[in-house]
């Protein structure tokens, strides 16, 4: 039976399940127009990101004694309060930055059974969910990324004093190499301490395809998690 994960609690444990395979959103990007008097058309500007997409779900409850308590735990599990990971059973592989923002109705069929149609407020990436996880490395490696999207890593540098970090052709100065560098949140931290004013450089992309990662100075070794996303 096919279920959905959300907040990390799957729809199977608490009897809820997904009725048919969902459609998939196409995000719509997000497209600056100008209109020049005089002059035929607009003139379109990519700016090469996209708007959050909808992703919708048919649910139903199995056979229950009494379908109005088992809702209560229905609605409790959906709206959890913040954002957090959406994953399903049809691409298990892939997660979603999502928020479940209300509404709706589940219909009660003789107190017995329960049906509902659900959507998610989620954001357009579609993120591999192996590439959450770090992976160590003490000397110089390349990366390949099988997606076609630039992909914004969270990179933990280990080491002490200054050093420099190069990922593809951006070479980041470090007055200290002990911190983490999120290029997705364009934040440098350790902990709860703000770190930006040790890092002089961009925050790294990688690009589809393959980007050399080396060092030099006090980087001892680097772990990263380069968060591939498809959308």
């Amino acid at each position: 039976m096919s279920w959905i994960s959300w907040h990390q609690v799957r729809s199977d444990t608490l009897g809820i399940y997904v009725e048919r395979s969902p459609a998939l959103p196409i995000p719509q990007k997000k497209i600056i127009r100008y209109s020049i008097p005089g002059r035929n058309g607009d003139v379109i500007i990519d700016t090469g990101a996209y708007e959050n997409v909808t992703q919708k779900y048919s649910i139903y409850l199995t056979e229950s004694t009494n379908v109005t308590i088992a809702a209560k735990a229905v609605k409790e599990w959906l709206l959890y309060q913040g954002e957090s990971r959406l994953v399903d059973s049809f691409d298990p592989d892939v997660y979603r930055f999502a928020t479940y923002e209300g509404g709706g109705e589940i219909e009660n069929v003789l107190q017995r059974f329960g049906r509902a149609e659900i959507e998610f407020n989620c954001r357009p990436q579609r993120f591999v969910l192996q590439s959450l996880n770090y992976t160590e490395y003490t000397e110089a490696f390349t990366l390949t990324n099988p997606t076609q999207n630039n992909a914004r890593p969270v990179i933990r540098v280990n080491g002490s004093g200054a050093g420099t970090l190069t990922v593809g052709n951006n070479t980041i100065s470090l007055t200290d190499c002990n911190l983490y560098i999120d290029s997705e949140q364009q934040n440098a931290f350790l902990g709860t301490t703000n770190k930006n004013n040790a890092m002089t450089g961009e925050f790294p992309i990688l690009p589809p395809g393959e980007t050399g990662i080396s060092w030099t100075g006090g980087i001892t070794s680097i772990l990263i998690a380069p968060r591939w996303f498809y959308l």
